[in-house]
């Protein structure tokens, strides 16, 4: 009942008929823009909204993840390995993300009692070793060379499997935020709320703090999973890269600088990125003119250009752009 409530107040406010325009202007854009490459950005962000959300369920608990990564390879893989043996692709996507949930599950098992940074430490191993082990399993995950990802819409051209696709992106990554909405507004939301808060406070409330947390990482991983097996047939190709450490740390900075633990925080984030990367690819043909070697430190310069921003965002904003719009909007009225 409270979250129905809670929807209906919602409802009445000016930003759910400015969210509902950005949706309409979303659905839109397919028809009146051609270019696979912008189609293609924006599938990407759709995919980084999904991820964030998925890592920030689990941030919402009070955890924290430096190898979320490792899920998402687990969910891209297991939805590869199942689909080349089946073809049925979208029961595959299902397979992934039962199958990561399922290390969640057992990785939680061991690790959920830790506090925050050992738990970060662990899951970044983890992570590593995960790249190890895609490398030495060569015969089943096809090593470093990789594996050919079928397409989820394997009799169509190109443009109109990314027409597809983009709606398809769209749709998990709006699914994903009611999912986070619902979760936060439940009884299970506000167990995960006491626990991040106060961890002593919430066992004293009678919360049984390591089941709660269980089930925290265990969802996040399934979801994280879930985005994983999306993003692989997509992509058409998978290798170990996908454990890539930068792969764990993408959803990290993008829910920080968006807000951390709020619904709309990975969203901002990732539009943020959005821009961010397509200002850079803009003024990239004038920086190579500066010298040749800009050439081979330009990406180094992204990355540093979003390292300063992450800081000067906890310095100035240390919630995140979301709490602080959300603070500003209240004294503009």
């Amino acid at each position: 009942m409270k979250i129905l409530t809670d929807l209906r107040t919602n409802v009445r406010k000016p930003r759910f008929y400015f969210l509902i325009l950005v949706l309409i202007v979303l659905l839109f854009i397919p028809f009146f823009q051609t270019s696979l490459y912008v189609i293609h950005v924006l599938i990407l962000m759709f995919f980084f909204i999904s991820y964030s959300s998925s890592w920030n369920l689990l941030a919402y608990s009070g955890q924290v993840s430096f190898g979320h990564a490792a899920f998402l390879g687990i969910g891209a893989y297991a939805t590869t390995l199942f689909t080349i043996q089946t073809s049925l692709s979208f029961l595959g996507i299902l397979m992934g993300a039962l199958v990561s949930a399922l290390v969640g599950f057992l990785i939680g098992l061991t690790c959920v009692r830790l506090r925050e940074w050992f738990l970060a430490l662990v899951t970044f191993g983890f992570s590593i070793i995960m790249i190890a082990l895609t490398i030495e399993f060569n015969w089943i995950t096809g090593g470093t060379l990789g594996l050919v990802v079928p397409k989820l819409f394997p009799t169509i051209s190109q443009y109109q499997y990314y027409f597809h696709y983009y709606y398809v992106m769209l749709a998990l990554a709006i699914f994903l935020v009611f999912v986070f909405y619902f979760i936060i507004k439940s009884k299970i939301g506000l167990a995960f709320a006491a626990i991040r808060e106060n961890e002593l406070e919430a066992k004293a409330t009678g919360i049984d703090v390591v089941k709660y947390r269980l089930l925290a990482f265990t969802i996040s991983a399934f979801f994280t999973g879930l985005t994983g097996a999306f993003y692989a047939h997509f992509i058409g190709y998978i290798n170990h890269q996908i454990y890539d450490p930068s792969n764990s740390f993408w959803p990290i900075i993008i829910t920080v600088i968006g807000g951390l633990a709020t619904i709309e925080g990975p969203v901002i984030g990732s539009v943020l990125r959005f821009f961010i990367l397509e200002f850079l690819r803009m003024i990239e043909p004038w920086v190579r003119t500066i010298g040749p070697g800009m050439i081979t430190i330009y990406p180094k310069v992204q990355l540093l250009l979003f390292g300063v921003i992450l800081v000067a965002v906890i310095i100035l904003m240390p919630k995140g752009i979301s709490p602080w719009l959300r603070k500003y909007l209240m004294l503009k009225r």
